[in-house]
C-alpha cells in the first residue's frame, strides 16, 4: 500500500509512504483526531461524517492526500523530480503544463470509490460501473480534469449511445461523473467547472417513456399469502417487501421497523436518505410480520439480488398484466413497442409507490400521505402516485358534479 496514515502522539494524522525500507516520506495532514475516533485498520475515522475544526469532512481530506500521493508517484517515475515538491504542488492543484492542470481524473475517481466503499455507502457500485466504462472509453490515456470538457461530453455521450444504452443508464453515468467532478472542485483538486454544463439527459430524449408500476391491495394480498416455507430467502424478501408496501419506507429503511418503537400502533422513523421523519401506522400485516421475526426485522443488503427475487415472487403470484413501452436505446426510440408483464417491472421501489397510490385511491389527502412517505412536497409525492385511466374515472364518478 503506497499511502498509510498514522496517528502521532501529538494527536495529528500523518501520511506515510516508504521510499525504501528505512526512509519514509512523511507529511502532516493537519487533521487532529482523538484515538477513539480513528480506525487504524480501515484507515478511516470511525465516524465517516466526522469533520475537522474547519468543518471539512476528514474522509475528504484523506482522499485528497491519497490522490496527491498517487499522482506524484506516477509523475516522478517519468520526471525524476523531488517527491516532496511534486506532492505539495499536487496537493494544492497548482501544477500546470502548458496551461493544463495535470491532476488525473480517473485516479481521483478511483479514490472516491474506495472512500465510499470503506464508508459503507451503496452508491459506490454505481460509481464503479461508470468508472469501468470510462476506463474502456479512454483506453491507455489518463485525462486530467481540464480535459473533462464540452468535447469530452459530446464524445462520451456518442460512445454510450453506440453501445445501445437506455437513456436512463446514460443519465446515471453523467450524474456520477458530475458528482466526481464536483467533489474535486470542492476539494480544490480541480478548478474546472465545465462539468456544471453537462446535461444528464439529452434534450431530444427527455420525453422517453418510463413505466413504473404499483401493486393493488388485492395483488399485495396475493403476494402476502404465497407459501415460501421451502424457499426461506424468497420468504424473507417477500416479508420485507410487504413491510415497505404498507409503510412507504425506502429499501434502505425497511429493516428499521421494530416492535419496541411502536406506540399505539404508530411508529416515527427518520429516513436515512433525507433525514425527514415519517409518521407510520402499523397495520395488521406489519404487526404479523414483526411477530414472525420476534419484533426485529432482518436486513437485506444486495439491491440487485433483491430486485431479481422480487420479480420471481411477482411471477409466482401471476401478476401478468401487460404493459407496452417504447424505450430509447442508442439515442433512438424503438418503433415497435416492447411488451412486458407486470411482474417484470417490480422493484423494491414498487413497494413505496404502491403505498402512495393505494392511499390516494382510498381517499387519503396527498398532504396526509406526504406525512407517511416523508416527501418534502406534494409535487415530489405526485411522482410516486400511479393513477391509471380507469382509476381516475372511478374517482371522478364519485364526485357530486359528475353524478
Amino acid at each position: 500500500m503506497s499511502a498509510n496514515f498514522r496517528l502521532e502522539p501529538n494527536g495529528y494524522l500523518y501520511l506515510y509512504h516508504w521510499i525504501n525500507s528505512d526512509v519514509p516520506f512523511k507529511v502532516s495532514t493537519k487533521v487532529k483526531i482523538k484515538p477513539d475516533q480513528w480506525n487504524k485498520i480501515a484507515q478511516q475515522p470511525t465516524d465517516p461524517g466526522l469533520k475537522d475544526a474547519k468543518g471539512v469532512k476528514i474522509v475528504n481530506t484523506l482522499a485528497k492526500y491519497r490522490t496527491a500521493l498517487t499522482d506524484s508517484l506516477a509523475e516522478i517515475k517519468v520526471t525524476r523530480k523531488d517527491l516532496k515538491t511534486t506532492f505539495q504542488n499536487k496537493l494544492s492543484g497548482q501544477i500546470i503544463r502548458g496551461g493544463v492542470s495535470s491532476v488525473k481524473f480517473l485516479e481521483f475517481y478511483s479514490e472516491i470509490i474506495q472512500r465510499d466503499k470503506a464508508d459503507g455507502k451503496r452508491n459506490w457500485k454505481s460509481y464503479q460501473t461508470t468508472y469501468n466504462k470510462l476506463v474502456k472509453f479512454f483506453g491507455r490515456s489518463r485525462p486530467t480534469f481540464d480535459q473533462i470538457n464540452a468535447q469530452f461530453y459530446k464524445d462520451f455521450t456518442r460512445y454510450l449511445e453506440k453501445e445501445s444504452l437506455k437513456v436512463g443508464s446514460i443519465a446515471t453515468y453523467w450524474n456520477n461523473i458530475k458528482f466526481i467532478c464536483g467533489e474535486a472542485y470542492l476539494l480544490k483538486i480541480s478548478s474546472n467547472t465545465d462539468y456544471q454544463q453537462f446535461n444528464s439527459i439529452q434534450p431530444k430524449d427527455r420525453n422517453e417513456e418510463k413505466v413504473s408500476v404499483y401493486l393493488t391491495i388485492s395483488e399485495l394480498d396475493k403476494i402476502y399469502n404465497l407459501n415460501f416455507k421451502n424457499h426461506k430467502r424468497l420468504e424473507k424478501v417477500r416479508d420485507l417487501f410487504i413491510i415497505g408496501a404498507n409503510t412507504g419506507l425506502r429499501f434502505s429503511d425497511w429493516h428499521k421497523i421494530s416492535s419496541d418503537l411502536i406506540k399505539d400502533d404508530v411508529i416515527k422513523l427518520k429516513a436515512k436518505k433525507t433525514n425527514i421523519t415519517s409518521v407510520i401506522i402499523c397495520n395488521k400485516y406489519v404487526i404479523a410480520i414483526l411477530k414472525k421475526y420476534n419484533g426485529k426485522l432482518p436486513r437485506l443488503t444486495n439491491l440487485n439480488i433483491v430486485n431479481h427475487q422480487l420479480r420471481t415472487i411477482g411471477m409466482t403470484a401471476r401478476l401478468n398484466e401487460i404493459f407496452e413501452i417504447n424505450p430509447t436505446t442508442g439515442g433512438k426510440r424503438l418503433d415497435v413497442p416492447v411488451k412486458l408483464k407486470k411482474w417484470e417491472l417490480i422493484t423494491t421501489h414498487t413497494a413505496r409507490r404502491s403505498l402512495a397510490t393505494n392511499c390516494i385511491l382510498s381517499g387519503a389527502s396527498p398532504f396526509i400521505v406526504q406525512k407517511i412517505t416523508g416527501h418534502k412536497s406534494v409535487s415530489s409525492l405526485s411522482k410516486y402516485v400511479n393513477l391509471k385511466d380507469q382509476d381516475a374515472v372511478e374517482k371522478l364518478k364519485g364526485l357530486t358534479m359528475f353524478q
